[in-house]
């Protein structure tokens, strides 16, 4: 009894310590920042933010930075391993079918809208006290705003546009799906309540029946085959209607657009000072006489000023490159909005990302007082986000953007010691056995969300787990 207390109690502080950083991902307008192990191979990290209101430009940086032992690093392609989208946030007002272009778009939104609204009255409930009066404003809340969107969705299927009959079919579907889930985790956080778990399961009971009367996946007990059903139509349903937020990105390289102008400027200072030198050394020549001696050494010194003239032409090119990318970025995306939003699928914002791999030097990880004697590869990912201040429509209901990073780590995994060594363990009566563990690397990872003149907005720092498997645990502080 006393551990599975202990459990629960571990579990509302999980919950809770979720609850805390969701907090900023959950309100439009307020800046947000969320780490977390996307697969086996890829960290993610979510940041949000405000979008900026028309004539008032924002900035702001989101940085990532993982540092990597030495001895663990591997030289890969990092670009490909880095995967950065931007979207809306999910709309937190209604909006009305006349303020939209089509009812395809309006069933959509109202789809998003309700699933946000749902998931405020979740965190009002984690944050609420374990009291019955907390339940019963919790589910009639819950069932009030399942009413008032299921009615606005057969208004909209009785539209004569071809496919609303279907969006509203796929829209109450999803809406069903993230409200099982709302219910599932209230009742893991209240779960030591008989009297609210019975209002929760009385929910439960409902809406299960209300999806066999649609034939929609519904798990049974603990059947795999059913559960991964309906993950994989929760993740086709999610990928659909989120669809409509996502930014269109048109990305370019300025190393790339300023290649032909840095060629040719590198390439007339090359010229001109093999010239010159070229110039100088016949008039020497001239002026001494002409002699077969004298000519067979001009010629060699024709080469090898053309050789010099290439290497000076290579190397400038490359440093100027170089200087293009620290100083301006590696690339850049303009984020434009969808036509579906805007008709003139006006830029939104820009991002300049930038790619380091760092070989420096930490404090000691077991006694700092040595000084920085440990050897890493920082890591590190770089974005900074431009709005230009255009706004979002607003009868889109829309207040903040989120920006979806991913980076996978694979390339580490051909270099962790796959061998495994034995431990020490103690048993009763004085006796001792071994265990054979395979070792785990923590990597330090740290995330910050900066904003132009308020400095450190967020911050998210722990360590990451790896082993061979993959990522196996990120414990943030």
């Amino acid at each position: 009894m006393a551990k599975a207390m202990a459990q629960n109690v571990d579990l509302k502080h999980e919950l809770s310590t979720r609850l805390a950083q969701s907090a900023g991902r959950a309100d439009a307008g307020v800046y947000g920042l969320d780490v977390k192990i996307h697969d086996r191979t890829r960290i993610a990290w979510v940041a949000t933010a405000p979008v900026a209101d028309k004539g008032q430009p924002n900035q702001y940086s989101i940085e990532m930075c993982i540092d990597v032992p030495e001895h663990l690093w591997a030289k890969h392609k990092m670009w490909p391993a880095f995967r950065a989208r931007s979207r809306l946030q999910s709309p937190d007002t209604r909006v009305y079918p006349f303020q939209m272009r089509s009812v395809l778009d309006e069933i959509r939104h109202e789809a998003l809208r309700t699933i946000r609204s749902i998931k405020r009255i979740e965190q009002r409930a984690l944050r609420a006290d374990s009291s019955v009066e907390s339940a019963k404003r919790f589910a009639s809340s819950l069932r009030r705003e399942l009413q008032n969107t299921r009615a606005a969705l057969g208004r909209s299927a009785q539209s004569d546009d071809d496919g609303a009959q279907t969006e509203a079919s796929l829209a109450d579907e999803y809406i069903s799906m993230m409200y099982l889930s709302s219910l599932a985790r209230v009742r893991e956080y209240w779960a030591e309540d008989d009297e609210i778990l019975k209002k929760i399961h009385k929910l439960v009971r409902r809406e299960r029946k209300y999806r066999f009367e649609y034939g929609w996946p519904t798990p049974q007990g603990k059947n795999r085959r059913e559960l991964g059903r309906w993950l994989r139509r929760r993740g086709a349903l999610k990928r659909h209607f989120h669809q409509l937020l996502w930014l269109d990105a048109y990305p370019f390289r300025p190393e790339d657009r300023l290649g032909n102008w840095i060629a040719a400027f590198v390439a007339v200072i090359a010229s001109s000072w093999a010239f010159a030198w070229h110039i100088a050394y016949m008039n020497q020549l001239v002026s001494g006489g002409l002699s077969m001696v004298s000519m067979l050494l001009a010629g060699a010194l024709a080469g090898v000023l053309y050789a010099i003239k290439d290497r000076i032409k290579d190397i400038g090119r490359r440093w100027i490159a170089h200087r293009v990318r620290d100083g301006i970025a590696d690339k850049i995306v303009h984020l434009h909005l969808q036509e579906r939003i805007d008709h003139k699928q006006s830029r939104l914002m820009s991002s300049r990302e930038q790619l380091r791999a760092t070989r420096v030097k930490r404090a000691d990880p077991l006694n700092p007082a040595l000084g920085e004697t440990h050897k890493v590869v920082a890591l590190s990912i770089h974005m900074r986000v431009d709005q230009n201040g255009s706004g979002v429509p607003s009868n889109w209901g829309v207040g903040g953007v989120k920006h979806v990073m991913r980076y996978d780590l694979s390339a580490l995994f051909s270099r962790v010691d796959h061998g495994a060594r034995q431990v020490p363990i103690a048993e009763e009566g004085g006796l001792f056995s071994s265990e054979a563990i395979r070792k785990r690397y923590e990597l330090p990872v740290i995330c910050r969300l900066t904003g132009g003149d308020k400095g450190v907005i967020k911050e998210r720092s722990g360590r990451l787990l790896i082993d061979r498997r993959g990522l196996r645990e990120l414990r943030l502080n």
